[in-house]
């Protein structure tokens, strides 16, 4: 397989991207979301630079992209500024990701398109997914379902959990726009989400409030952890097999995701 280092051009400027691509057949593509912030392209931090890798092996095409403000798109989004309203940045990713993925859709030549990520990132593929005109699933880690927050309110949710569990589901309901925005494209295409027991119930109570429009959205927990935040040797090493995993399955399927 072979990584390659490039900048995507959008309306915004240039977007910092990744693709890796293998050296085989092609069977399918694949966008792949990180959690909020810069995603480590190296060192203990890298876990989606192997993924991607693995995935590539597979016969996957992996797209893996800088968010704004972040490494090389660090140029998009000179309007940092606390008085900014919480959500602010995931409208301004969407919009530079909904320039990108149609790139990315035509250089990987029509294949199917998964779009999979992780918290802030499988919040962002859940709104692309259900745009996606030509999806063939979509998977999602323990993905950020709750109204948007400020820096302050990720930062306070972090000490949650590492004071020794994740907000439970009475903390802060479900946004009810991610709740028609998992009906959209669920009705597209099947879906798959990971999350750990330790983690808020956040996917369970979204197939719980989507009812029969759930029936397509299938739910893996790991016992006895918590997947968020994807920051621990062990908890990379869970999230990246079973996502590969899962993968594995759906090219061997002759119905993605099914």
């Amino acid at each position: 397989m072979t990584d390659h280092a490039l900048l995507v051009p959008t309306s915004r400027g240039p977007v910092g991207a990744v693709v890796s691509e293998p050296d085989g057949v092609r069977r399918a593509a694949l966008a792949l979301l990180q959690g909020g912030g810069r995603g480590g392209r190296a060192g203990v931090n890298a876990v989606w630079t192997g993924v991607a890798r693995r995935l590539s092996e597979l016969g996957l095409v992996v797209l893996r992209v800088d968010y704004s403000l972040e490494g090389d798109s660090h140029l998009i989004g000179p309007e940092r500024g606390r008085d900014r309203a919480p959500g602010w940045k995931g409208e301004l990713d969407l919009e530079l990701l909904r320039e990108v993925i149609p790139w990315f859709r035509a250089r990987a030549g029509g294949l199917d398109l998964f779009l999979a990520g992780s918290c802030y990132g499988g919040r962002l593929a859940m709104r692309l997914a259900a745009e996606e005109p030509a999806l063939a699933g979509s998977l999602l880690i323990v993905p950020y379902l709750r109204p948007p927050e400020g820096r302050s309110g990720w930062r306070a949710r972090l000490r949650r959990v590492r004071s020794g569990g994740a907000p439970g589901p009475s903390d802060v309901g479900l946004d009810p726009k991610m709740v028609e925005v998992a009906r959209r494209l669920l009705a597209r295409a099947p879906g798959w989400a990971l999350v750990g027991e330790k983690d808020a119930a956040d996917v369970e109570s979204l197939k719980r409030v989507l009812g029969s429009d759930g029936a397509s959205l299938e739910i893996e927990t790991v016992p006895d952890v918590a997947l968020y935040p994807v920051h621990y040797p062990q908890v990379q090493d869970e999230v990246s097999r079973r996502l590969v995993q899962r993968l594995e399955r759906a090219l061997r399927s002759s119905e993605a995701l099914a």
